[in-house]
Order: C-alpha cells, then structure tokens, then sequence
C-alpha cells in the first residue's frame, strides 16, 4: 500500500504513538466500511490474523481507526477507541460535502 497522511494524521499517529506500519497494518486486515464520503478501516480483535500471538505489539492495535478517503490512498486522522466503532456504524452513508484535502481525489475531480 502506497498511503498519503495528511498533517493532522501524522499528528495524531505521533500523539497514539502509531507507525506507518501499524497503520498500513490496520488498512490491509481491518473491516473496511464506507460512510460519510470516507472509508473507516477498523482493526476488531476477530480480524486480526491468527499468527499475530497475543503478546505481539500488533496485538495492541485492536481497537484503532484509520479515516481513509474515498479513494482510500490518503489518510485523513488515526484514532484508538473501540467504542467508536458503533458510532461510525451510524454516521450517514453519504458526504454532505466534499473531501479536498487530498490530492488524488482532487486530481479526479478536476479531469
């Protein structure tokens, strides 16, 4: 995976103490949903792989949220709350407004 961060994600990856591998970990075995005009990557304790042990430092990443945009090649913020996941399950399926901080998207809309 090739991933933008935004400096807010970068930010909040420094303050969660999160690496671009963890992250990239996140996006690639965690639940993918679109909502809100975005795509919520969120690592739950049933799809982390079976060869992760227990006491891995992977292991420590359920429970985390990457906040993709919709083509999914940028990353918007990073957060660790598992009670979250319930709260983005309800947000609307579809954007009231565009997503222009990232340049991918950007380049899609203008051609």
């Amino acid at each position: 995976m090739n991933l933008m961060f935004s400096d807010h994600a970068e930010w909040r990856c420094a303050q969660r103490n999160l690496s671009y591998a963890d992250v990239e970990f996140v996006c690639r075995y965690g639940k993918q949903r679109r909502n809100a005009g975005v795509i919520f990557c969120q690592m739950w304790d049933k799809y982390m792989p079976r060869y992760v042990p227990a006491n891995n430092r992977l292991s420590r990443l359920a429970g985390t949220t990457v906040v993709l945009c919709r083509c999914g090649q940028f990353v918007i913020t990073v957060y660790r709350n598992g009670e979250a996941f319930h709260e983005d399950i309800k947000k609307s399926k579809y954007c009231r407004h565009q997503v222009t901080s990232c340049p991918y998207c950007r380049q899609v809309q203008a051609a």
